[in-house]
C-alpha cells in the first residue's frame, strides 16, 4: 500500500513538473538574459568611467604642460624676438616673426627691465611702401595703458631696423604694441639707453642696420660691402685714442671704418682686419681713432668682398 502511494505522488509530481516544464525553462533563460544583460552594462559603465577618468587626467596634464611659469625679467638691453610674447590677440605666428596686424591687435611681453630709463626702442620689421607710415604704440601694462614711444614704420626691403625714442620707462613692467594699421611683419624689439664708449658695447645693441643679420646671440653677420650699423648715443667724453673689435673672420680682404652721425659722417677709424682663421674663432684687434668727442651716433660701415667680418664687442679706450 505504502509503495503505490509513493508512487502515485512520484507520478503526480512528474505530471506537475511536465506542466511547468516550458515556464521553468522560460524563466531560467530569462534570468540568463538579464544576467548577461548586467555584465555588459557593468562593462560599459566601468570602461565609460575608465575613458572619463583617462580624459579628465590627460585634459589636466595637457594643461598643466601649456601653463607657462612667468618670466624672469628681460633686460631691455638685449634683443627680444616678436614670437617669445607671453600673450597675444588677433595676431599670427610665422616663421620668427609675428603677422597679421590690424588696429584690434596687440602682443604682450612681461616682465620688461628699463632700470634706470632707456632712451629708445629699436624694431626689426618688414613693410611694403604701400603700406609704410603704420604706427607701433608702445604701452606699459596693459594694451590701453601709458604710451612710451611710436615708431613709424618704415619702407622696408626685407627686415630692417626702424628706431623711435622713448619716455617715461623705469622699473619692471609688462610692455604692449599696439598699432595704427597693418601690412607689416615685427621679427623683434629692444629697448637702449645711452652708451659710455669706453664700457663693452655688445654688436647687437645696435640702433639701426642695412644688410646685417644677428647670426647667433650677440653676433652680428651677414655683412657685405656697403653694410652698414648704427649705434645710437655714444658719450666718447674728453676723447679716445684706440677701438678694440672682437671679431671673427675667414681669408678675406676687408675693411671697417668708423663714422659720426651718419654713414658718410665724419671718419673717426679705419680697422683692417686679419683672418681670425675661421668663422668661429673670435679675436680681438684694434685700430687707432682720432677725433670723437661727446656724444655721438656711431656708425660702423662694411667694405670689401662678400663676406665681411662677424662682430661680437667693440671698446674705446679713453686718452691718457
Amino acid at each position: 500500500m505504502a509503495a503505490k502511494t509513493v508512487s502515485a505522488r512520484l507520478r503526480r509530481t512528474e505530471m506537475r513538473f511536465s506542466n511547468h516544464k516550458g515556464k521553468i525553462i522560460a524563466a531560467v533563460v530569462v534570468f540568463l538574459c538579464l544576467v548577461i544583460a548586467g555584465n555588459v552594462l557593468l562593462v560599459r559603465w566601468v570602461r565609460k568611467s575608465w575613458l572619463s577618468s583617462a580624459t579628465s587626467a590627460n585634459t589636466q596634464t595637457s594643461e598643466e604642460v601649456a601653463v607657462v611659469p612667468p618670466r624672469g625679467p628681460r633686460a631691455a638691453m638685449t634683443t627680444i624676438p616678436a614670437p617669445s610674447f607671453d600673450s597675444k590677440e588677433g595676431l599670427r605666428e610665422n616663421v620668427g616673426h609675428l603677422g597679421y596686424w590690424d588696429r584690434n591687435t596687440w602682443v604682450r611681453y612681461n616682465a620688461v627691465d628699463f632700470g634706470s630709463g632707456v632712451s629708445s626702442v629699436v624694431a626689426v620689421l618688414s613693410c611694403s611702401a604701400q603700406v609704410q607710415g603704420r604706427i607701433l604704440f608702445f604701452h606699459l601694462d596693459s594694451h590701453d595703458g601709458p604710451v612710451i614711444a611710436e615708431l613709424q614704420t618704415p619702407a622696408t626691403t626685407g627686415f630692417e631696423a626702424a628706431s623711435a625714442p622713448v619716455q617715461g620707462a623705469t622699473g619692471i613692467h609688462d610692455v604692449f604694441i599696439t598699432c595704427s594699421g597693418g601690412g607689416f611683419n615685427l621679427q623683434s624689439i629692444k629697448f637702449l639707453r645711452p652708451q659710455f664708449a669706453t664700457n663693452l658695447i655688445s654688436a647687437t645693441s645696435y640702433a639701426a642696420v642695412r644688410g646685417i643679420r644677428e647670426l647667433n646671440p650677440g653676433v652680428i653677420g651677414h655683412t657685405d660691402d656697403g653694410d652698414w650699423v648704427q649705434y645710437d648715443q655714444i658719450d666718447f667724453g674728453k676723447g679716445v685714442s684706440s677701438v678694440a673689435v672682437d671679431l671673427a673672420m675667414g681669408p678675406k680682404n676687408a675693411k671697417v671704418e668708423f663714422h659720426l652721425d651718419a654713414p658718410d659722417g665724419p671718419l673717426i677709424a679705419t680697422l683692417a682686419p686679419t683672418s681670425t682663421g675661421s668663422w668661429t674663432d673670435f679675436q680681438i684687434q684694434e685700430a687707432p681713432v682720432q677725433g670723437a668727442t661727446g656724444v655721438h651716433n656711431l656708425f660702423l660701415t662694411f667694405h670689401g668682398e662678400r663676406g665681411l667680418p662677424d662682430i661680437r664687442t667693440l671698446q674705446f679706450r679713453a686718452n691718457p
